[in-house]
């Protein structure tokens, strides 16, 4: 059942054919569509307790129907094929292709282990499954309610429909598609050739963070996808014959954005500022309000229910305060100090000299300005450290697209250009300076900046199309060839290992077991984690209380006992945050399991609990028990009087 939702995409993808679209214009338009179909879809099955494996069957089988109907009818021509001269730039896509090809090889091998997927992403599709239902649920982690949800819903569909986390990574390497297609579609909408579309597609492609991430279960590049189509479909307004499908899928693919994470509502919204403006100011108006009417509508049919949960359990549509990190002054030193601190995140560079000297210049320079680079009202980090080079998928830096960046803006100024291809810029900028305001600075920025990059690479593609051929092939080759150690030696998926392991630190996928490889962020997890599990499978227990820290990797215990043959359920005991009143009220659980700095000391009600089993991990480690209630009392000696 797994094909199903690569059917409906293809399905789409000739509907959208069949209205005059040329092809990535189609395939583009139908990854919206399918991405609606996981909102819209997921929230009718919770709605009426059938989020099942069958009831997903019947979403995307009346999904895939919907579509063939919609091709049947269609009978626009389809366009003629581009001119021999304008396919010359085929070969700029084989970037494109290769790191599809090899991030799409790692992201099936691979066992999902990104630290928020084992803190978050993927407990939460665990509790919705055990419960049929997206309502809220007691949690230690309360991350796993109040998120923003569309990664989720559709790992969610595809381990329904596969019985597994098998492809649970294949949604952020949709995303990496989708971000670069979209890429290419908003490169044209700004007035580039077809040579700046390939540029754009080839540029994202090669961007490291977004390539260390596309095997994975972060979010970031799906955020990026949604962002980029909604700015290529609401561009498309101001060059374009105006058709309403775009202004539409602009709408969605803002509303996905939004359902999908808050950096992609940031920048994608700025950044789509500028054409509603432009709209507005060439006699559209009407057009203009159409759009922003669309715009929240689709946010509203996407993200509100998820909106809604987050009101009726916190009493705030953004969800758990605790998790908020805002910066606690705007004072305009500090914000050009947090300005100066995330761009330095993406210098990281193999010289530790280098490295060290980046990090002085901008604390030098913070400090000239009164901006202490170490304050705790702008830091989220204990201290402002330096960026290493490394291929992890939390911390990749993008120096090379910085730096391509920082030259084309001082084109732009130099050039004093006009229209779109000047306040586009500007926004995309715009929108950096307020994230920069607004969020602490953390010194895994750089995922988050993901979505920024995207955007500003579907514009610095206008300028390389200025160069001679050999000059922007010469590029490619250098950003293809810097990236590839993010897809070949990913940190914590890793198709080959380097000898001495020098970047490589974790052994290769190909030589590691599933069950180890949930591990790779933190290897010495591994054999705690297998053990606890084969216990509480051996056990016979179906119902396992957890006792946690709310960052503790719940989801490698649940997964494991999974494997191991056990149809346990897992239920949070003992919670005492807002979700506390979401706990099951019935008798203790037959075994507790309890991952916590002192993991060895059952809390207070189960004091006289034996324990199992016990692991201490190492210092700065949080530990993990398994504890059994005790057993009954024996009978009165001599049982029960007689007579």
């Amino acid at each position: 059942m797994i094909l199903l939702p690569l059917l409906s995409l293809l399905a789409w993808t000739l509907a959208f054919r069949r209205t005059g679209r040329e092809w990535l214009e189609s395939a583009a338009a139908a990854l919206i569509v399918f991405g609606v179909t996981i909102a819209v879809g997921t929230e009718v099955q919770s709605g009426a307790g059938a989020l099942t494996a069958i009831g997903s069957a019947v979403v995307w089988s009346v999904g895939t129907l919907l579509a063939l109907v919609v091709a049947r009818r269609s009978t626009a021509s389809i366009g003629v094929a581009p001119h021999a001269s304008e396919r010359s730039h085929i070969e700029e896509l084989v970037p494109v292709v290769l790191l599809l090809a090899l991030t799409g090889l790692v992201a099936y091998i691979a066992a999902p282990n990104s630290y928020d997927g084992l803190t978050y992403h993927l407990v939460r599709v665990e509790r919705w499954i055990q419960q049929g239902s997206l309502h809220p649920f007691a949690t230690w982690n309360t991350r796993q309610l109040f998120m923003p949800s569309w990664s989720e819903y559709a790992v969610l569909q595809f381990q329904l429909l596969s019985g597994g986390d098998r492809f649970a990574n294949f949604v952020q390497w949709l995303g990496f598609a989708g971000a670069c297609g979209g890429a290419a579609l908003l490169a044209r909408a700004l007035g580039g050739g077809r040579a700046a579309a390939t540029m754009a597609a080839a540029l994202v492609a090669t961007l490291p963070m977004a390539v260390a991430q596309a095997s994975g279960t972060q979010t970031d590049v799906t955020a990026a996808c949604w962002a980029v189509l909604a700015c290529a479909f609401g561009y498309r307004l101001l060059s374009t014959p105006q058709r309403s499908t775009d202004l539409t899928l602009c709408a969605l693919s803002f509303g996905l954005a939004v359902g999908t994470k808050q950096t992609a509502v940031l920048f994608g919204g700025v950044a789509l500022l500028p054409a509603i403006v432009l709209l507005a100011s060439t006699g559209r108006s009407r057009a203009a309000g159409s759009l922003v009417a669309a715009l929240l509508a689709a946010s509203l049919l996407i993200a509100g229910p998820q909106l809604a949960r987050n009101q009726a359990v916190f009493g705030d549509v953004r969800g758990d305060p605790v998790w908020n990190i805002p910066m606690t002054t705007k004072a305009p030193n500090q914000v050009i100090g947090n300005v100066l601190r995330n761009l330095s995140l993406h210098f990281g560079t193999p010289s530790d000299r280098i490295n060290a000297a980046v990090a002085n210049g901008v604390a030098t320079v913070s400090r000239a300005i009164g901006a202490n680079p170490d304050d705790q009202r702008t830091t989220w980090n204990p201290h402002f450290i330096p960026t290493p080079w490394n291929t992890h998928e939390e911390s990749a830096p993008n120096p090379l697209h910085l730096l391509l960046v920082f030259g084309c803006l001082i084109g732009l100024v130099v050039a004093r250009s006009t229209g779109v291809r000047l306040w586009f810029p500007v926004a995309v900028v715009t929108g950096f300076v307020i994230f920069c305001a607004q969020l602490k600075w953390q010194s895994y920025h750089s995922r988050l900046h993901t979505p920024l990059f995207v955007l500003a690479l579907a514009w610095v593609a206008l300028w390389l199309e200025r160069l001679p051929l050999a000059a922007r092939r010469g590029v490619l080759v250098v950003l293809t060839l810097a990236a590839l150690p993010e897809a070949l030696f990913n940190y914590t998926r890793p198709l080959v290992t380097l000898p001495g392991r020098a970047i490589t630190p974790r052994p290769s996928i190909l030589a590691t077991p599933r069950n180890l490889g949930y591990f790779m962020y933190d290897p010495v997890l591994a054999r705690p984690y297998v053990d606890v599990a084969k216990r509480i499978a051996s056990s016979g227990c179906a119902d396992v209380g957890m006792h946690t820290w709310p960052d503790a990797w719940e989801y490698g215990a649940m997964v494991l006992v999974r494997h191991a043959g056990s149809d346990a359920r897992f239920r949070a005991v003992g919670v005492t945050n807002a979700s506390a009143r979401f706990m099951e009220r019935r008798g203790p659980p037959c075994l507790l399991l309890q991952i916590w700095p002192h993991a060895g000391t059952p809390p207070a009600w189960a004091a006289d609990w034996r324990t199992v089993v016990q692991w201490d991990v190492g210092p700065g480690q949080p530990g993990i028990a398994l504890f059994a209630p005790p057993p009954p009392p024996p009978p009165p000696h001599g049982g029960p009087d007689r007579k």
